[in-house]
């Protein structure tokens, strides 16, 4: 797989060969086979390791920032291929870089009589928790916050419906990622026959707080996490697995994941 999307995708029991400039983050990996596998430049960020078999693996440019399942051995294994467990923008600058940034900097402050110390010049740390800044020109209505949790329980509601009559079904018991989308879903499940009823008689339900209208995400993660609902122009994320379903806060920092 390369350039691939499988953002807070379930992945259990399988093999995999090559998995380059990928999006994993937030992802859930159980029992995977990557031995010798290409994970170049693929983003684990936030994503769930359980055991998996990393033996031989290149990670040349890997994000293993807060990846969690790793043993001490794993994460060692990982760094020592080549995955960062910082965001690039931290990585020190080249030296010749330094050397021209010193350049341009001793003369100014001279020129300024700042009497300014090389610690004082030095670049500022990464902020104590990421903040996401908002699509040039959209604010949410001072009605968005409490609209958007009544459009979510009309969401679950529709999920509860399906999963009530598929229970006992074709072999699953909740709506695909792809039926709610759609706005419509199989009522025997994976059955022989096809007889499709509506999940919102209203259409999908709108999140107000997010930019993005009429998107869902596949979501599986089994912790998640607040980063994960505010950085996405998207408005919800599903699990297909277990029904869940959690409003984004569409850039707007808000505690969705509470609701």
């Amino acid at each position: 797989m390369k350039s691939c999307t499988l953002r807070g995708a379930s992945l259990k029991n399988v093999r995999i060969h090559s998995l380059r400039s990928c999006e994993l983050a937030h992802a859930r990996l159980d029992g995977v086979d990557l031995t010798g596998a290409d994970l170049s430049r693929t983003n684990f960020y936030g994503a769930t390791l359980l055991n998996c078999t990393l033996e031989g693996v290149k990670a040349l440019g890997a994000d293993i920032r807060d990846v969690k399942g790793l043993t001490t051995e794993q994460r060692a294994l990982l760094v020592a291929a080549g995955a960062r467990t910082h965001a690039t923008w931290q990585e020190p600058l080249p030296a010749p870089l330094q050397g021209a940034l010193s350049a341009l900097l001793l003369p100014l402050g001279a020129a300024l009589v700042l009497g300014l110390t090389v610690a004082a010049l030095s670049l500022p740390s990464a902020p104590a928790e990421p903040k996401v800044a908002s699509p040039a020109g959209w604010m949410p209505s001072v009605d968005a916050d409490t609209e958007t949790q009544s459009q979510l329980q009309d969401f679950r509601l529709g999920i509860a419906a399906a999963h009530e009559n598929l229970k006992g079904r074709g072999g699953r018991s909740y709506p695909t990622l792809e039926e709610v989308q759609a706005n419509h879903y199989d009522l025997d499940g994976d059955g022989p026959g096809q007889a499709l009823g509506v999940l919102f008689p209203k259409g999908l339900p709108r999140n107000l707080l997010s930019p993005g209208e009429g998107s869902v995400l596949p979501y599986c993660n089994a912790t998640p996490d607040q980063l994960t609902l505010s950085e996405e122009d998207v408005d919800w994320h599903y699990c297909p697995e277990t029904g869940r379903v959690l409003a984004s806060a569409g850039h707007t920092l808000e505690p969705t994941l509470d609701w």
